[in-house]
Parts: C-alpha cells; structure tokens; sequence
C-alpha cells in the first residue's frame, strides 16, 4: 500500500482549458429533463386536456415536440392567455386561431390529438381529428381544419421552443460554472471531477 497525495481545486482556481473540459463533460453526462409543468398550465388554458408531451432535440432531422390529448372549448382562453403571458406574441396568435374556430362554429368544436406511426416526434407526426360535439356539420369547414390545425401545430412547435430555450440555459457555461460552484465539487487540474472513494 502506499499513499499518494495530490492538488485538488475549486473550480474558479482551474485554467481556462481545464474549465472548459470540465464543462465538456458535464454536458457529455447531462441527462436533461425539461420542466413541463408551465407547458401544461398553458395547454389546460388553451383547452388541451389529458396532453402527453413526447420531444426529441436539439440538432436532428426531425427534432420536435408533439403531444396527444383532446382539445374543446375554454371561455376566456384568449384574455387567460395575455394576463398570463403578456408579452407572448405567439401564445396570443395560437389562442386567438383557436378562439375563431371555436367562433365561427359555436363553441362546439373538439379535437383527439393521436400519434401517426412515425419515427419522428415533432408536429407533423400527429392526426387532429375535428368534429363538433352536437354532431352537426363544422360551418366553414375547410376554414375551421385548418384554423384548429393550425393552432394546436403552432402550440407544439411552441413546447419545443420552450423545451429547446430550457436545454441551452442547462448547459450553458455560466449554469454549468453555478452547478459547479453549488455542488462544491473538486478538480485535478485537468478538469477532472476529483472523486475521494
């Protein structure tokens, strides 16, 4: 047996190059899990229920968000939608599509949101099957598909935004340097993470 002593640093006393390999590999073991609670909240405004968010990022063909659930009518989504996020243009643009699909056919339209077979996951991998809940025919139905189409697709590339936005805050070098400095983890002065066993 024999004992072997070494330097350990904080990470703020690394070199610049041994900061940058200890973020490296942070991001190379990051397992990210994005926060959907808001995503959620702001579905339930809109009038999506029962949602399933699937994703898959960040620098892929066929990266994306989609969802499965059912969408229906909720009074006040629009007015909801502004005094939540004010500043969210496109949140607005999304409820408001909605709201004049629901307008013009009484409030009464409904959509299941299911999955396509697809081996991607972004918005193009669903079906949104629109029908009205007293079973009449949807007025200005073209007009209608398209609009509520165009909404629930708009709020999926939306969640994939947020969901991107989260990921690039989680590993960028200041978040990863906070982590670090939390954490209280200690270095060789390689940038390797120190482990006393």
């Amino acid at each position: 047996m024999r004992i072997v002593e070494m330097n350990v640093y904080e990470f703020s006393e690394l070199n610049d190059k041994a900061k940058e390999r200890a973020r490296n590999r942070w991001r190379e073991e990051y397992e990210f899990s994005p926060d959907l609670e808001g995503v959620k909240s702001i579905a339930e405004i809109l009038g999506i229920s029962d949602i399933d968010i699937s994703y898959a990022g960040f620098s892929h063909q066929g990266d994306g968000a989609s969802f499965t659930g059912f969408y229906s009518y909720r009074a006040n989504s629009c007015s909801d939608i502004r005094r939540l996020a004010p500043k969210d243009k496109e949140l607005h643009r999304i409820a408001d599509t909605l709201e004049f699909a629901q307008n013009i056919n009484e409030n009464k339209l409904q959509a299941r949101i299911r999955r396509s077979e697809h081996r991607y996951l972004h918005e193009y991998t669903v079906c949104i099957d629109v029908h009205r809940t007293d079973g009449k025919d949807i007025v200005y139905c073209d007009v209608a598909f398209d609009a509520t189409d165009d909404g629930l697709q708009s709020f999926m590339r939306w969640i994939y935004k947020e969901i991107q936005d989260q990921y690039e805050y989680s590993v960028s070098d200041e978040q990863i340097d906070e982590n670090f400095t939390e954490i209280g983890y200690e270095f060789d002065r390689n940038g390797n993470v120190f482990v006393c066993d």
